[in-house]
């Protein structure tokens, strides 16, 4: 007969074992899913990917035969849908490049201490001419300028892809609010828009691959749902998530918080 100490040292022995075919049966899991969501992003993407392309093939085969005719009426309303389409692309590949890289775990995080008005203010700048073509203002309500520790790059991706999400769901002539209220060495921001809100359930589905809403903008707009789940891992790495509040024909609300002063020891090991 085995004694006592040897049945207990067994016993304990079975008992990591255990653990660790659940934890690689866990991790089985989480590849699978990975794999699958993988498929299920490049079918999105490859679909959203063909209306832009579609009109940027027929209005250069329409400028082609004006210019062949010498009829330069409305060309240079053709020469800027071109445009907007060519940007809807640039963006819907930097987003997937980005997200790629985010899978793969090779984006370094390099938080530093820069001005949010700063990041806000190019962000803006950058969807300057997204927001004319829908007459729509940003208003950026901040009593202070602070400043936060955070991955810059990281941070404008996020602020891009939900302002980005706002102007799609906006009304024509309407605004888009930027505010933020400090909660000791945080920064709560949030964005505000009028537009045509989202139902409960989608709100669910927003960050799951394979079951993104596909709900167009108020100008036909479309777009994969990608930037906000791209938006989340970015996010996470700051200690961070997105939360929304919204009610469908009243506007959506996003917030997250970000650190205002933090010191770099605190945030070793948080880039995956």
């Amino acid at each position: 007969m085995s004694s006592v100490p040897e049945y207990a040292q067994l016993k304990e022995r079975l008992s990591i074992l255990e653990d660790d075919i659940h934890r690689l049966k866990n991790n089985e899991l989480e590849l699978i899913q990975l794999n699958e969501d993988k498929v299920k992003l490049i079918s999105i993407i490859s679909h959203d990917l063909k209306n832009p392309m579609n009109t940027i093939i027929g209005l250069t085969e329409l400028l082609e035969k004006k210019i062949q005719h010498n009829d330069l009426d409305s060309i240079d309303e053709y020469a800027r849908n071109i445009n907007n389409s060519t940007q809807k692309i640039r963006t819907l590949l930097s987003n997937l490049l980005d997200w790629s890289i985010s899978l793969g775990g090779k984006i370094e995080f390099r938080p530093i201490k820069i001005s949010l008005r700063k990041i806000v203010d190019e962000v803006v700048e950058l969807l300057e001419e997204t927001l004319k073509l829908k007459s729509l203002t940003v208003v950026f309500d901040c009593h202070e300028d602070v400043e936060v520790y955070v991955d810059k790059e990281m941070i404008s991706t996020v602020l891009r892809n939900i302002i980005s999400n706002s102007i799609k769901f906006s009304h024509p002539n309407s605004d888009i609010k930027i505010s933020c209220e400090r909660k000791e060495e945080q920064i709560i921001i949030s964005i505000l828009d009028h537009g045509i809100g989202i139902s409960e359930k989608n709100i669910s589905r927003l960050f799951k691959v394979g079951q993104l809403p596909s709900s167009k903008g108020t100008k036909s707009e479309t777009g994969t749902g990608i930037g906000l789940m791209l938006c989340k891992d970015f996010l996470h790495k700051h200690h961070s998530e997105v939360t929304i509040e919204s009610e469908e024909g009243k506007g959506s609300l996003f917030k997250f918080n970000l650190p205002v002063v933090q010191k770099e020891d605190e945030f070793v090991g948080a880039a995956l």
